[in-house]
């Protein structure tokens, strides 16, 4: 009975295993099977492409360089001079999208198409520009890794990242808006997401910080580390500056989970060892920023 049992489950094994394989399998076709991909390298990039593309590979090619060394001032941490940045450019797709991703190793996929219309992604006065550096920024960001964490990244892969269980979804997804557009685009800047915290604070229904970070679980479901994330990173920055936000990365990136970000009986969190301040503080304070000043007067008349 013993011998069946552990017979059925090392099929058992096998089979997750070769699933998990073809899911990753499927998942990696963004190009034509057999169609040929191209590379173009800039200091700090690989980029991977299809010929249909190479007009924007030269376009990112131009910017990708002067975006690394300016997002490497708020995540240094994470910068490592043997990095490479793989990039794949992929096209045959309806909307704007992009990620990064860790497994098997680094890498940041780029889907180009235009925005859809009515996206929060139509607040960016270039596309290509904005998705890049919002998942270069995750790249930055969650490869912040202190000596030790970086000697098991060395052993074990690019998936280590003791960010992921420090930082929550708010500050990693804060990290990538905040990185978006320059001058007065992108969504930190975007008056709509602006807009849904203001009225959050009208209606009684303002977020705390962990709800902000994905505990809230009803309308807008998913969005809310975007925008609550965005504007208060962004709130950060301005307050403090870029040292003081690349010192709370370069904590995170220790992986003390029992600190964490905010901290535990005797222990202080990143986010106080880094500000000065509490989180719960920084959160109050960021309220009160945004929080209409003066009634809003609406003028109403009769439609046709």
């Amino acid at each position: 009975m013993h011998d069946d049992l552990w017979r059925i489950g090392r099929r058992l094994a096998v089979l997750a295993l070769l699933l998990a394989l073809a899911a990753g399998d499927a998942a990696a076709q963004l190009v034509v099977p057999g169609r040929r991909l191209f590379l173009l390298s800039t200091e700090h990039c690989d980029l991977y492409y299809p010929a249909e593309l190479a007009a924007e590979a030269s376009r990112l090619a131009a910017l990708a360089d002067s975006t690394y060394a300016e997002l490497a001032r708020r995540f240094p941490a994470g910068v490592r001079e043997d990095r490479r940045i793989s990039v794949l450019l992929a096209g045959g797709v309806s909307s704007l999208d992009g990620w990064f991703n860790a497994f098997p190793s680094d890498r940041i996929v780029l889907r180009l198409a235009p925005a859809r219309l009515g996206s929060d992604l139509g607040s960016f006065d270039d596309g290509l520009r904005a998705v890049f550096a919002h998942e270069l920024a995750h790249e930055l960001s969650l490869g912040t890794r202190s000596r030790f964490w970086s000697f098991w990244a060395a052993v074990l892969g690019d998936t280590v990242e003791p960010c992921r269980w420090t930082a929550p979804d708010s500050l990693i997804e804060g990290a990538a808006i905040i990185s978006e557009g320059r001058g007065g685009s992108g969504r930190a800047k975007d008056p709509l997401a602006a807009a849904l915290v203001k009225q959050d604070i009208l209606e009684g229904r303002y977020k705390d910080f962990w709800q902000a970070a994905g505990a809230w679980d009803a309308y807008p479901f998913g969005r809310l580390p975007y925008v609550y994330g965005g504007l208060f990173s962004a709130r950060l920055l301005e307050r403090f500056g870029e040292e003081r936000y690349a010192e709370l990365w370069r904590r995170l990136g220790e992986g003390n989970a029992l600190a964490g970000v905010e901290g535990a009986a005797f222990l202080k969190g990143a986010f106080e060892a880094s500000y000065g301040e509490s989180l719960d503080e920084a959160w109050a304070e960021f309220r009160d920023s945004i929080a209409i000043r003066e009634p809003v007067a609406m003028e109403t008349r009769r439609l046709a």
